[in-house]
């Protein structure tokens, strides 16, 4: 994201604001300046002063990385300059349509002459458009400026020194690096080059790598940016380490589920089956594995020599993204092979429909992949096999890949799991802002965290379990060395109880005193519910946790937003993000509905529609992992059916068992005298059954149907010996007109 404080005024030796060689930059990791190498002109040293704020003064610098041939260079500066120290985003365009051109932005420094002849620097915002189809063979971008402001003398070049080495914005990310204005445009445009390019140097990233101490991401879709999920945030907390979207820990355990994948994305014939289903219940490496095929992809190539560049565009589709048909069109008409991942896709239907019908519309375009992460196939996937592939042929009849369960419960070979885990973990434990002092080096972590593991061995069935049980005996390690190890049975727990170490000194910056209690409730909101603006946040935290109103700029409660939505960012157009991974988020809720009866049921009731689905769906999968969400769920139901009822039975069909949930809502509504929320679990319990007995891939239902066609021919032929045979066809059939009335009956409802 722009921000005024990384633009950077950049000045050779002899420079000063009147004259001498100089020209802009944009900082983009914390101590490192982009800009143009003639800018320097192969200075050993250079100034640079920060546009903002306007008295900042001068700073010295040198260049670290220089490439005469791209006209690029990096420099490291020391010193107190004002930075945003937001990761960058790198972008490159990816789009084939002259009719829809990228809109972007640069800010920099531009010396101009006034009517007296003097010399003076300034700063110059200007904004323009990029055609994806001009300036291919030059293998630079070329923007067209929508407006060139007058000035007295000079042309092309002259009339924007200084403007070099500006960084070119669309949208949110860093797209290009200005290096001239050619003259044959007469000053209407500006020459820039690809950031992508510069990302395929090693010592480049290696340096942007190291002040940011994380892997540089791979260069993101200019068109798509808003379709897709942003990169992952650098960690800022322990629970950031167990989000499997982060990939800090190797890929291991599905090499074969990765091949097929490859296979799937890169076979010409697959283009008939563009959309995969992965399923596994929550922990089993769905995410962590759509991530391997990301970065897998993202490092094939297209194009041969100079015209070698990044092949395929990947990434997770946002949830909280534009919907218009119009924009989800972009996927379907850029000029590189794309990936879309949906994850939980069971819970987005009404998304996925919309972007099959639109891929639809566009033909099937056989360069996009559409691979769907799901907790199980069940009624939601049968429903939308109906809808798209009854009125088309097939693109959803591809097998869904089940995956295995990941470890078991043998532990053979856990140990060497662990020691494949614990390495990374504590490294990046110890990176962590307000992190181990230096005194306790990753290495004697890791010592110690094994050491413990081995003399208190866990439960570990799952990728995560392993994780969190890695990461629990770490932090358990700081803990005794601090003495200040918490009452805790779980691993969950552990990690839950040093996040209160992060949010606190994320409060104290904000001068903000909030209990432990009543933070893990604002998180709990946070992790439930969606809003979408600022406005709405606050509102909806104002009524939770019971603020005063109205509610002013300068209360607790906006400052409280603001400190949670930067604390969990969103990944997409949300106001907020979540803790990560569900099992402590699900922890959290757990302590949340123990410490205060009754919070979870006010969550859930008071919202929009549209937040109370949200919450639903989230509680109910939280509900795996701790049970008595489950029951916390289906009591509030009881209590609130006008509420609560029908967007639960919406949303129950997602789950991987809703039958037993069903019935045990049905149980506990009968108990408490509800005969009509029993009355309605059970049509829908019965509803689902009929829709995965009824769908035109049930094995069971074909069978009968041949049996019926084969046995009419037996008839025709003389044979009646298997008139008996024959009424069992036909009780089938009763069967599944039976069926039908049932669903028939839920539709009413």
């Amino acid at each position: 994201m722009f921000a005024r404080a990384r633009v950077v005024e950049v000045g050779a030796a002899g420079w000063s604001s009147s004259g001498g060689r100089g020209g802009s930059g944009y900082i983009v990791a914390p101590g490192l300046v982009l800009t143009a190498a003639h800018v320097i002109g192969g200075a050993a040293g250079c100034t640079i002063r920060p546009m903002a704020p306007a008295d900042s003064p001068g700073t010295s610098a040198e260049p670290v990385w220089v490439s005469a041939e791209l006209d690029a260079a990096l420099l490291r500066y020391d010193g107190a300059l004002p930075a945003d120290l937001r990761h960058t985003r790198w972008g490159r365009l990816t789009g084939q349509d002259s009719a829809v051109p990228a809109h972007c932005s640069v800010v920099g420094f531009v010396r101009a002459d006034d009517e007296n002849g003097d010399s003076a620097r300034d700063t110059q915002g200007l904004a323009g458009r990029i055609n994806p189809n001009t300036g291919v063979f030059d293998g630079h971008y070329e923007i067209e400026l929508d407006r060139v402001p007058p000035q007295v003398g000079g042309r092309g070049l002259g009339r924007w020194r200084g403007l070099s080495g500006s960084a070119v914005f669309c949208g949110d990310v860093v797209a290009g690096l200005v290096t001239r204005a050619p003259r044959r445009w007469s000053s209407t445009r500006l020459q820039a080059l690809p950031v992508w390019r510069l990302l395929e140097v090693p010592g480049f990233r290696d340096l942007l790598a190291d002040a940011a101490g994380r892997p540089v991401p791979t260069s993101e879709s200019v068109e798509l940016q808003s379709l897709y999920e942003r990169p992952p945030h650098p960690p800022r907390s322990p629970s950031y380490l167990l989000d499997a979207r982060q990939a800090l820990t190797p890929f291991h355990g599905r090499d074969a589920e990765l091949s097929e994948l490859l296979a799937w994305c890169l076979d010409p014939e697959s283009r008939a089956q563009p959309v995969q289903l992965v399923t596994g219940p929550g922990g089993w490496g769905k995410t962590r594995l759509a991530v391997e095929l990301i970065r897998v992809l993202g490092s094939m190539r297209t194009g041969e020599g100079p015209w070698s560049q990044p092949g395929w565009i990947t990434g997770f589709l946002a949830e909280h993204g534009p919907q218009d048909p119009e924009e989800h069109r972009k996927f379907f008409t850029g000029a590189f092979p794309t990936l879309i991942v949906v994850d939980y896709a069971e819970a987005r239907q009404e998304q996925v429909h919309g972007l099959l019908r639109t891929f639809l519309a566009h033909h099937g375009d056989p360069q996009v992949r559409i691979l769907l992460l799901a907790r199980s196939a069940g009624a939601w996937w049968e429903q939308l096999r109906s809808d798209i592939d009854l009125a088309r042929v097939g693109i959803c009849a591809r097998r869904p890949l089940e995956l295995t369960e990941p470890l078991g419960s043998d532990s053979h070979g856990l140990e060497e799991r662990y020691e494949s885990v614990a390495g990374p973990l504590a490294e990046h434990l110890a990176s962590l802002p307000a992190g181990p002092s230096r005194r306790y080096t990753p290495p004697t972590l890791k010592v110690e965290a094994l050491a413990a593991l081995a003399a208190r061995p866990r439960p570990c069935r799952t990728y995560l379990e392993l994780h969190v049980n890695v990461l629990g005996a770490l932090l358990r390690s700081l803990d005794a060395r601090g003495n200040t190890v918490p009452v805790s049975e779980t691993p969950e727990d552990v990690v839950i109880w040093h996040e209160w170490k992060y949010w606190k000194a994320a409060l104290d910056e904000a001068e903000l005193h909030i209990s432990p209690a009543r933070m893990r409730q604002a998180v709990a909101v946070q992790a439930l519910l969606s809003p979408t603006t600022g406005t709405e946040a606050v509102s909806t935290l104002a009524r939770l946790l019971r603020y005063p109103l109205p509610v002013r700029d300068g209360d607790e409660c906006p400052r409280l937003e603001r400190v949670l939505a930067d604390f969990y960012p969103p990944s997409d157009l949300a106001r907020w993000g979540s803790m990560h991974p569900h099992v402590v988020t699900a922890r959290l809720l757990a302590i949340v509905d123990r410490e205060a009866p009754g919070f979870l049921h006010r969550v859930l009731t008071g919202e929009s529609d549209r937040q109370r689905l949200s919450g639903i769906r989230k509680l109910l999968r939280a509900g795996d992992s701790e049970p008595l969400l489950a029951n916390t769920l289906r009591h509030g139901v009881i209590g609130h059916p006008d509420l609560l009822l029908d967007p639960v039975l919406h949303a129950v069909g997602e789950t991987g068992d809703p039958q037993n949930w069903l019935t045990s809502l049905g149980q506990q509504a009968r108990a408490t005298g509800n005969a009509d929320i029993a009355a309605a679990a059970d049509r829908k319990a019965r509803a689902l059954r009929s829709i995965a007995w009824l769908t035109p891939g049930n094995e069971e239902f074909a069978a009968s149907v041949q049996r019926l066609i084969d046995e009419s021919f037996l008839r025709l032929d003389g044979d009646t010996s298997r008139d008996q045979d024959d009424a069992d066809v036909g009780d089938e059939w009763d069967d599944v007109q039976d069926h039908d009335e049932e669903e028939g009956h839920d539709d009413d409802e």
